[in-house]
């Protein structure tokens, strides 16, 4: 039998070790929690497996793919290729958003809550799995909006988050459903 592979030697490891400008990350720890604590939601788990693996697709890979036949460039800022970088890093249209979703969190859950580098919104590594589900539907909703080419709409994400939090492990979502608008 095969010993496990270390994920920090995969390179869609190493590319958002580089992205995020941290070379310590433990991504073995990351993938557990991914599929054993923070959610019973498949969609939300698949998706973020997905993006730290780099699969899930943007306008440049689709264009690359010859899917998109436009243009590679940012439909949302129109600026930059929109890579998973662009979108989940350096794209102003994300950067406003994410910063309204760590507003809510640091009223709503954590005060002391500060991600400047994106680190728990890509990873899901913060302790409180709270934190990892509103991070984590923000993901999926930033993807499932850039790929339908939709402006981030803070009302649709709360829209979303209160249906990703239907049925969720008690301890993910305790106290969240109080705390949506």
């Amino acid at each position: 039998m095969a010993g496990r592979v270390d994920p920090s030697t995969l390179s869609p490891m190493r590319s958002w070790s580089s992205d995020l400008s941290l070379d310590d990350i433990d991504w073995t720890t990351i993938f557990t929690n991914l599929f054993n604590s923070f959610s019973n939601n498949f969609k939300l788990i698949q998706y973020q497996y997905k993006l730290l693996h780099r699969i899930s697709t943007c306008r440049y890979m689709r264009f690359r793919m010859k899917i998109e036949k436009d243009s590679p460039i940012c439909s949302l800022c129109n600026s930059y290729l929109e890579t998973l970088s662009h979108i989940f890093i350096d794209c102003a249209a994300t950067s406003s958003f994410i910063q309204r979703v760590n507003l809510f969190i640091r009223t709503s859950i954590d005060e002391s809550y500060d991600d400047p580098l994106r680190y728990y919104l890509i990873c899901l590594s913060h302790s409180d799995n709270r934190i990892n589900f509103i991070n984590s539907v923000s993901c999926w909703y930033i993807g499932k909006s850039f790929q339908n080419k939709d402006i981030l709409v803070w009302e649709r994400y709360i829209k979303h988050l209160k249906l990703f939090s239907l049925g969720e492990k008690t301890d993910t979502v305790r106290g969240i459903n109080v705390l949506i608008p």
